[in-house]
């Protein structure tokens, strides 16, 4: 009885040892491509959801906007939905200032002595929006900008920008672009050009030279020079009222509009696709001789 126990129990082992053999010799007949191991299915599944949170040419789905705290005026929780309704398939951060000091902190804190040596909250909010864009890329736009409509044709270049017509004849070749709406892939290497740039000019008052358009415009016209990834589109697309011309009847700056008055502007410019309404709340704090040559 012992011995044909024995004899069934050394048939087993071997049936399975002959099975084995067997599944070795199909695998090695099948094509590798068959054979898909669970860290490759991983892989290729985080790459589909990579790439679904993206745009064909690298710029990430997310918007970023920045206020003082997240109880936002009216009308710029109005403009704010206007993002959401364009664009509702992109993630949006609303960064508070307190947000801002907790991202430098923790992300850039080789960054920090010249952040708090930026005398007013316009110059923090100015350079942390570059690291915005550095860090996580995506679209950067104010609290006073509207999106119209969708522009998706618009983004096929790694940076884009749109330009404000800042005297009556439109400077194709030095545009004047405002740091108001910004799109970009994640770590450009420009942004770190700009704020480079910040850091060289800690003696300037005046927040548009010391960390705003002039200063995003000196690095982005030499870097163009040598670039072709980003574009600058026209006025009419992406900010064609102009503050400084004030080139319409019924828009008005310094949120001086009603809802009424805001729908009267938009018909000045029925092609656009982005609107800035120019509300110049960063004024607040800089010196009355910056501010009239502001408004």
């Amino acid at each position: 009885m012992a011995v044909n126990m024995t004899n069934k129990y050394y048939a087993s082992i071997m049936v399975l040892i002959l099975l084995a053999l067997v599944l070795i010799s199909f695998r090695h007949v099948l094509p590798q491509s068959h054979y898909i191991t669970m860290s490759v299915y991983n892989s290729h599944v985080g790459q589909q959801q990579h790439s679904s949170m993206m745009l064909p040419s690298g710029i990430p789905k997310i918007i970023h906007q920045s206020w003082k705290t997240d109880d936002l005026p009216v009308h710029f929780a109005h403009w704010s939905k206007s993002w959401k309704r364009c664009y509702p398939d992109w993630s949006y951060k609303l960064w508070t200032d307190t947000d801002n000091m907790a991202f430098i902190q923790e992300h850039y804190p080789w960054f920090l002595p010249t952040y708090t040596s930026l005398d007013l909250p316009v110059m923090k909010a100015d350079a942390v929006r570059y690291l915005y864009l550095w860090h996580y890329g995506g679209m950067y736009v104010d609290m006073d900008v509207e999106c119209i409509k969708p522009f998706h044709q618009f983004m096929r270049h790694k940076l884009v920008f749109g330009a404000m017509n800042f005297t009556s004849d439109y400077n194709e070749s030095r545009p004047y672009v405002q740091n108001n709406f910004m799109i970009s892939v994640r770590q450009h290497p420009f942004w770190m050009q700009v704020i480079k740039k910040i850091q060289q000019k800690l003696s300037e008052e005046d927040p548009e030279k010391m960390t705003g358009p002039d200063t995003l415009m000196a690095v982005l016209h030499k870097y163009m020079k040598n670039h072709d990834d980003v574009v600058i589109y026209p006025p009419k697309v992406f900010n064609p009222f102009s503050w400084k011309l004030k080139n319409s009847q019924n828009c008005k700056i310094m949120d001086e509009m009603d809802e009424n008055q805001v729908e009267e502007c938009k018909k000045d410019f029925p092609g656009a696709y982005v609107l800035n309404y120019h509300s110049h709340s960063w004024l607040s704090g800089v010196s009355k001789e910056i501010q009239q040559q502001k408004v």
